[in-house]
């Protein structure tokens, strides 16, 4: 094993140690005040509880699959974390009315509308390949039930509200406000998708980095894993931060998280410089 490759397997367990440890705090910060915090809306209360949870609970996934040495799946579940992530500032980032209007469509009305698309898919399977009724009798509305969600919701209305919460319309809402450096990593959540849909660039770009020389690969894959350490916790200050701005809480915690973890910051740039001098040297 070459210097480059010791130091690069070295990197993802000290990197990724203390990102879970940093994500790790975020979630200590926020989770006594999701459980006692009284002047909260009961519903956005669950539903902010729920979103912040599942994404902390992926971003540990992620890290596990980066020291794994699997970078290129790990970025495949961080696409999950930043959809998660916008929703879950999208409902925070609304006045006292609005953001019970977006907690109920998020956890009622959404998963109504994907019930029709659900039952339509199921009927579809079970018509086709005549398997026992009782494994689909969850998934299939009846006939009445499935007349009744059509005619509450219009298949415009359906596609209005649905386009509302794809992850770049919510981007846009954030244009002009505090949340807008989430815009910055819109980059990373397009070439992530392509990852997670297994495209030609998706295919491209692993064979690319595959035939690079040894060393260029390395420093790549380095760039590439600090990428990814950066992005959950980035993703995981912001998810807290802006939980305690909306009930009124210090984020003085927050920020000595920040400066606690300064030398893995560090850490990450200098891959990142690395990258840049070695991939386009002047």
């Amino acid at each position: 094993m070459n210097s480059a490759s010791k130091k690069y397997f070295h990197s993802i367990q000290l990197w990724t140690r203390e990102a879970s440890h940093l994500i790790g705090e975020c979630h200590d910060l926020a989770t006594p005040i999701f459980l006692n915090f009284p002047d909260l809306d009961h519903l956005v209360k669950f539903v902010l509880a729920q979103l912040f949870l599942q994404c902390h609970l992926t971003s540990e996934s992620v890290i596990f699959l980066v020291a794994q040495d699997k970078i290129w799946d790990a970025g495949i579940l961080l696409r999950t974390v930043f959809e998660g992530t916008a929703k879950y500032l999208y409902i925070l980032n609304s006045d006292e009315t609005e953001i019970k209007e977006r907690a109920y469509e998020f956890w009622f009305v959404l998963p109504e509308i994907a019930d029709i698309k659900h039952s339509d898919r199921a009927k579809i399977v079970y018509d086709h390949l005549h398997l026992q009724k009782q494994s689909f009798d969850d998934l299939i509305l009846d006939e009445q039930a499935h007349k009744e969600l059509l005619n509450k919701y219009s298949r415009g209305d359906r596609h209005k509200l649905e386009q509302r919460w794809t992850f770049l319309e919510i981007l846009k809402t954030f244009e002009n406000t505090e949340m807008n450096p989430l815009n910055a990593l819109s980059f990373n959540y397009g070439m992530y998708s392509h990852l997670t849909h297994m495209d030609a660039i998706a295919c491209g770009m692993i064979r690319e980095r595959a035939m690079k020389p040894p060393v260029n690969k390395t420093i790549a894959d380095l760039a590439h894993v600090a990428n990814l350490i950066y992005s959950v916790c980035f993703l995981d200050i912001i998810r807290t931060e802006f939980f305690l701005k909306k009930v009124n809480r210090r984020i003085d915690a927050v920020s000595r998280l920040t400066e606690k973890y300064k030398d893995l910051y560090k850490d990450l740039h200098e891959a990142e410089q690395l990258f840049i001098r070695t991939e386009y040297p002047e």
